[in-house]
């Protein structure tokens, strides 16, 4: 994404990425990757906006009848003939066009260097991604880093499962259901970091309840404990004005263990971390990331 930077003095352009449908005799209307417009950002960023055409449906194996998505493209990206197809494509197009061309962030799930670097070298250009609505490619290539390298030492991960928790004689334990089965997890540490409302890591009431989902850990809004706060004073009238709920969470102390409500750790070895904890109006402090990163970063150190 650096080749975009708009300090840079030298000019450039932003690309649809077209799909041409149809036999060769034949072509009709292209459909367009709907899910990015290079004439509305270029209006937007004095750009020019230019059509970069792919292999047809034949060539392409995208389904004829559904939309496409960002990752159907990004693994044909990831495919050498589809590469070394684009740049025949591409190559007379591209004459006087300007030297760095933003597209969508579709270059590939598995070897988005190598699809850059290629496309760049026999093209004569700075090609760069643009981040674009979900399924986010360059999301799922960051998850697929950070997943290996978490295996690499020795992590186990497991996807998909409802988790439950317990807590029995001052101590965590939690549970994994998947395919009709129950095993149960014991750690000498478990880091509970499940988010808030969006994430599914609390969960709101009709009656006003709020609850944490895992474990059933105390709710705190900072300003006392909610055993029942009705619902219609959780947000403001006003959209952008601070809401209640963005507050509630876990309350937790200093090494991070959730407190219950008498102000003491409920396990010796549960931390919370992240979108869980009480406290933070993370959209109008843009604090998000950053107490996501610390807190987690806090839970190991403190180990």
């Amino acid at each position: 994404m650096v080749a975009g930077d708009l300090n840079r003095a030298e000019p450039f352009a932003l690309a649809n990425l077209y799909l041409e449908r149809g036999s060769a005799r034949s072509v009709q209307p292209r459909l367009a990757f709907r899910d990015f417009s290079a004439a509305l950002a270029a209006a937007n960023l004095k750009a020019c906006a230019i059509t970069l055409p792919l292999p047809d449906e034949r060539g392409s194996g995208l389904h004829p009848r559904r939309d496409v998505y960002a990752t159907d493209f990004a693994r044909l990206f990831d495919q050498p003939n589809f590469r070394d197809q684009l740049i025949a494509a591409w190559k007379p197009l591209l004459k006087d066009a300007p030297k760095r061309i933003g597209i969508p962030a579709v270059l590939g799930l598995e070897q988005p260097l190598i699809a850059k670097q290629r496309l760049d070298s026999e093209l004569g250009i700075e090609l760069f991604e643009i981040p674009i609505l979900p399924p986010s490619v360059p999301g799922m290539r960051l998850f697929n880093i950070l997943r290996d390298d978490f295996q690499n030492h020795g992590g186990q991960l497991i996807l998909g499962p409802t988790v439950n928790g317990r807590i029995e004689n001052g101590r965590a334990v939690v549970s994994a259901e998947a395919n009709g089965r129950v095993k149960e997890y014991a750690a000498e540490t478990i880091i509970l970091a499940t988010g808030g409302f969006l994430n599914g890591g609390l969960a709101g009431e009709f009656d006003g309840t709020v609850r944490e989902t895992v474990f059933n850990l105390d709710v705190d809004s900072r300003s006392g404990l909610l055993p029942r706060t009705p619902r219609q004073s959780w947000t403001s009238e006003i959209f952008l004005d601070a809401h209640a709920f963005s507050k509630f969470g876990v309350r937790v102390d200093t090494g991070l263990r959730p407190l219950d409500t008498n102000g003491e750790p409920a396990a010796e070895n549960l931390r919370a971390i992240g979108g869980l904890l009480a406290g933070a109006d993370r959209l109008s402090e843009g604090s998000r990331e950053g107490i996501g990163l610390a807190t987690a970063y806090r839970a190991i150190e403190v180990l």
